[in-house]
């Protein structure tokens, strides 16, 4: 230990600054496995869950013939994309939150069910489109939705009961898509972006598919694409593009034990950071991915394959690096009296809500997502561009980050509180069409 470190000894500022009305800093993480979103215990209506239940139901039977489809992982992706267009209107239009979204799909559900009864009381062919919305949905609902949507299905069955209908809808009633158990993890250069690719197999036609999860657990620890494609060379491909330079030379390693799924811990829901997170992607893919997350964790399990459990990312402990960064400090002519206490605060800051396994990674998304939080909490402007480029350049040390991406990190650094705030995360990748 350095003989100055009881000089060092910190202490945190009390000048902390309060946060603006609605402000959103330090969200605990949703410990769900899989999960992103937490199901409302007594579900609730919004006012606008009738009218895109409507709208939606209205459209299924307008276009009825193309919903009626033997591939069912066509009807994974209508039923998805159609939920997810609702989804993304919604946030936009009236800032609706993850906790919403669940209980409007279990509504839908029921909606469908229904409308399919009216259809066929009235003989009207129409009714094979919201029945085939409904099986979409089956297919993709997390487990948090298994009841609601899984009595819809069953109210669909005994409907159908006795009615001459074709015999690839009773089978799509009985198929869906399955995890094989196979999967593979990449990571980029900094160390905190990873896409998990899962290759799973439909019953219908027996084909591989490999559905991408992206996520970044260096700002709000979410998922922020998700997708599915004909190979594991594909998808990574479009993991690489939504990435960005840090991803270009990422190798995929497979996933053979639980430890390697840590990260689906820490998931928080993108249904509730959307004022900040342009979520467009990951929206159309919403309940799927979720889906997706859940049976591979559940395949996983079934072979013993324990994941870690989480722990708290809001009690960080600064101690294992305050005493070697202050000496990486004075050996570099900073007065370590003078900044004891800001560099304390800046570490502490650093480390909320990161998870262990990301201490030292400085990707910019990082470097801004800390740097806000810490300039609007505390009035710490003096030093801190300084500062915060030391942190970056010695967890870059730690790490090996070579010279390019660190001067990326360092470019991110914000000079003070008003330049942090027009921090403007991750740019939204296109959709695939």
């Amino acid at each position: 230990m350095s003989p100055v470190s009881k000089k060092r000894k910190p202490k945190k500022q009390k000048t902390k600054r309060q946060a603006p009305p609605g402000a959103v800093i330090g969200v605990p993480p949703r410990h769900r496995t899989g999960a992103f979103a937490v199901l409302n215990p007594n579900p609730f209506h919004e006012p606008w869950f009738a009218a895109e239940t409507k709208a939606l139901l209205e459209g299924t039977e307008r276009e009825w013939e193309s919903w009626y489809n033997e591939d069912l992982s066509g009807l994974e992706d209508r039923a998805s994309w159609a939920v997810g267009a609702v989804l993304l209107r919604r946030s936009k239009s009236d800032y609706s939150t993850g906790n919403t979204f669940n209980p409007w799909l279990g509504h839908l559900a029921k909606a469908a069910a229904n409308r399919v009864i009216e259809l066929t009381r009235a003989g009207d062919d129409a009714w094979r489109g919201p029945a085939c919305l409904l099986l979409g949905l089956a297919a993709i609902r997390p487990s948090g939705l298994k009841a609601q949507v899984d009595t819809a299905v069953v109210k669909l069955r005994k409907t159908l009961d006795g009615h001459d209908h074709p015999e690839v809808l009773e089978r799509l009633m009985g198929e869906r898509t399955e995890p094989t158990g196979r999967a593979w993890i990449a990571v980029d250069a900094y160390g905190d972006r990873y896409g998990l690719v899962m290759e799973t197999v439909t019953g219908l036609d027996e084909e591989d598919a490999y559905y991408l999860v992206a996520v970044e657990m260096a700002a709000d620890n979410t998922a922020t694409y998700a997708g599915s494609f004909s190979s594991l060379d594909h998808a990574l491909e479009r993991w690489r593009d939504h990435v960005g330079p840090s991803g270009a030379h990422a190798q995929p390693k497979p996933v053979d034990s639980g430890n390697d799924l840590w990260l689906l811990m820490y998931l928080t829901d993108p249904g509730d950071i959307t004022y900040d997170l342009k979520m467009g992607p990951i929206f159309l893919e919403y309940f799927r991915a979720q889906r997706r997350l859940e049976d591979l964790v559940a395949n996983f399990r079934a072979r013993d394959l324990e994941i870690p459990a989480p722990v708290s990312l809001y009690k960080q402990d600064v101690e294992p690096d305050f005493e070697p960064f202050m000496d990486w400090l004075a050996e570099r002519g900073w007065d370590e009296d003078a900044v004891g206490e800001r560099v304390f605060t800046l570490m502490n800051e650093w480390l909320d809500g990161t998870a262990p396994q990301t201490v030292h990674t400085v990707s910019p998304l990082r470097v801004a997502s800390r740097s806000l939080m810490t300039l609007d909490m505390y009035d710490m402007d003096k030093d801190f561009k300084a500062l915060m480029t030391e942190w970056i350049r010695y967890c870059a040390n730690k790490t090996g980050l070579d010279d390019t991406l660190t001067e990326a990190a360092v470019a991110a650094v914000p000079a003070d509180r008003d330049e942090a705030m027009k921090f403007d995360k991750t740019p939204e990748p296109p959709i695939d069409e």
